[in-house]
């Protein structure tokens, strides 16, 4: 329902700015795609925020947002199939990382120690995996080896960054370390999952 409804309204645009001669007939499935993305992604930043306020963290949701889209653009990771799927995974995504950082924020049981282990992790297996490719989006080898490099560099900046602002602004430090997890964990998913499928072919 959500996708058809995405397509449609996407179709309608790229169909109105062709009729006003903005772009070429033989662009609108082109641009169809950008908006089916760029109204989805709208979705998902709506959907961050929504969680934010409901959690009374809207500055921390804004943060979330801002580091999980900007270093999944360079991991990639678990995507879904649908843009309803997508969306779905977003906000239990989203709900749980601003969800248990609110949690960890008035409580004394998170630490400097548990603070370290999570930004190692995260960090881990965004250099040892980053970038995982989408199977419908392949890179080629320079965009490959670009985004492995950007990726490094960001969850490295990052990590240093959230360990030094535990000691000045912990709930910052709290929401980059439990959004580094996040993506990392998407990271997971996603290279779990193809053997998954391999198996359960080979069982059948």
């Amino acid at each position: 329902m959500v996708t058809e409804m995405l397509s449609l309204l996407s179709k309608r645009i790229s169909l109105f700015l062709c009729g006003n001669h903005v772009i070429e007939k033989e662009e609108i499935e082109i641009y169809q795609y950008g908006f089916e993305i760029i109204l989805s992604s709208l979705i998902g930043f709506i959907l961050s925020i929504a969680v934010g306020c409901c959690l009374g963290m809207f500055f921390y949701a804004l943060l979330y947002y801002g580091i999980f889209v900007i270093l999944r653009l360079f991991t990639g990771g678990f995507h879904a199939n649908t843009y309803l799927s997508c969306n779905l995974v977003f906000l239990l995504v989203s709900l749980s990382t601003l969800g248990i950082s609110k949690i960890m924020m008035y409580t004394n049981i998170y630490s400097i120690v548990a603070h370290i282990i999570i930004i190692f992790i995260s960090a881990a297996v965004v250099i040892k995996f980053a970038p995982i490719e989408n199977e419908n989006k392949p890179l080629n080898f320079e965009k490959r080896i670009r985004n492995q490099k950007i990726s490094r560099f960001l969850i490295i900046i990052l990590s240093i960054f959230a360990c030094i602002m535990f000691f000045f602004m912990r709930n910052i430090a709290i929401t980059i370390a439990l959004t580094l997890l996040s993506v990392s964990m998407l990271m997971v998913v996603s290279l779990i999952k193809p053997k998954e499928m391999k198996k359960s072919e080979q069982d059948q």
